[in-house]
């Protein structure tokens, strides 16, 4: 079969998911570690100003996919879960130039609405000094240009993760990290401009865009964009990343509201010592937990029979807690020392509480990326975005509570608290589904 060709040949599946998950961590590591040395120099060569704005271009570039409504993670269960029943024939390479075509116009009009918004975000909204304003608004009209460049890219990249080629995939996902801290330090020698700084950053993203088309068309040259859409095959994908679309919104949202609060309710000069250790280990459940659950999706997608479901499920993990278990016990223990060589005596005495229940927490919601990962693959988005809607007004109510009463500690023991039973909520239902035949579950169940 010309599917077999295009998978990278290992000994055996653990194999495979072991050498993924590392593929993946090093294409988030690797961006990490450039950001760490990078955003000093920024900092020092473009003032504090315009590096605030250009780390806001950075989250507008990272949050743009979630414009893509879903529709790149439905891509990716959709190919995998055909290529294990050897479908890729037919109707998918309509099915997946119907869902590209849709995800470039939803991109371009996202664009179009961020262009109207523009010159009210810098002149207003942002509230950019009068000096920077010209440059800013430059920056963000290219930003929005970059929207459907970026939404584009996440269903190109969906595709090579269906065919499990993350090798190719972070091939291109490390130079896109890269260029994203170095490429403003490239131009910094010749222009301070924050639009040259985006411009390079967009520069890059179009590169990558390139790079990703042309490895899909070799990797699955059946599956070539034609700009056409086929309203008829496009609903499962549709109701698939329509509810992918709820948890992607739900989700950060109630990972960023608390440090809102936190302002509002005490003061916004200890906002700081909240989100520093939560970052921290965020980043390290990125590079370690997420990575093993980017690498399980297409392997669950794929999954023939029940049994190789819960065998995977139980591979991952064993992974992550040989993983990413030293990790946080490492930082339960060191909090403190890690906090002050990293940000001073005053973070270690103000957030070394907050550090080690923030770290509880995320274990927890590392090992939940496993039971995440497997009802998404079997086309149940629906199920996970039903539970972030009904856990959102218990941990609003919360943490307005614990804020009140423990301060920034109390932020942090309501997240952990959600996260939790998140996680065993996440493990019931998957294991209810694996009771079920496996061939039942699927993108159109969630109709």
């Amino acid at each position: 079969m010309e599917e077999a060709e295009s998978i990278p040949t290992l000994a055996q599946p653990g194999h495979r998911l072991l050498v993924n998950s590392l593929l993946n961590a090093i294409g988030q590591g690797v961006p990490i570690v450039v950001a760490i040395g990078s955003v000093p120099l920024l900092l020092r060569g473009l003032g504090t100003e315009r590096t605030g704005l250009l780390t806001l271009s950075w989250s507008v570039i990272g949050y743009a996919s979630l414009f893509d409504f879903g529709l790149g993670r439905a891509l990716t269960q959709l190919v995998a879960e055909r290529r294990q029943r050897h479908a890729t024939n037919g109707d998918l390479p309509r099915v997946v130039s119907s869902a590209l075509a849709a995800m470039l116009l939803i991109g371009c009009a996202a664009a179009i609405v961020m262009l109207a918004l523009a010159r009210w975000a810098t002149s207003a909204g942002l509230n950019v000094s009068p000096q920077l304003q010209g440059e800013t608004l430059a920056a963000a009209r290219l930003l929005a240009v970059g929207v459907p460049i970026v939404v584009l890219t996440s269903g190109y990249r969906g595709i090579l993760e269906a065919y499990e080629r993350f090798d190719l995939a972070n091939a291109v996902r490390v130079p896109i990290g890269i260029s994203t801290f170095l490429g403003p330090l490239v131009v910094m020698p010749f222009t301070h401009s924050l639009a040259w700084a985006v411009g390079v950053l967009l520069a890059a993203r179009v590169a990558g865009l390139v790079a990703f088309i042309a490895l899909v068309n070799r990797v699955a040259p059946k599956l070539t964009f034609r700009p056409s859409i086929a309203h008829w095959s496009l609903g499962p994908v549709m109701r698939f990343g329509a509810w992918m679309t709820v948890s992607n919104i739900l989700s950060p949202l109630m990972s960023s509201a608390d440090r809102f609060f936190i302002s509002a309710m005490i003061s916004a000069s200890v906002v700081a010592y909240y989100t520093a250790p939560y970052e921290m280990v965020t980043r390290l459940m990125a590079m370690i937990a997420l990575a093993v659950a980017t690498s399980l999706f297409p392997a669950f997608a794929r999954a023939a029979d029940v049994a190789s479901a819960r065998a995977l499920l139980g591979r991952g993990v064993r992974l992550i807690t040989t993983t990413f278990v030293p990790v946080i016990v490492l930082v339960l223990v060191l909090a403190p020392t890690i906090l002050r060589l990293w940000l001073g005596d005053t973070f270690a005495r103000e957030s070394t509480a907050v550090l080690r229940i923030l770290a509880v927490g995320i274990l927890m919601n590392g090992f939940a990326q496993a039971p995440f990962a497997m009802i998404q693959a079997r086309g149940r988005a629906d199920l996970t975005a039903k539970i972030h809607l009904a856990e959102l007004p218990f941990y609003v109510t919360s943490v307005l509570y614990l804020i009140r009463v423990h301060g920034i500690e109390g932020a942090a023991i309501a997240w952990t608290l959600r996260v939790s039973v998140e996680a065993v909520v996440l493990f019931v239902v998957a294991r209810y589904m694996l009771d079920e035949p496996l061939t039942e579950v699927r993108v159109t169940k969630a109709a």
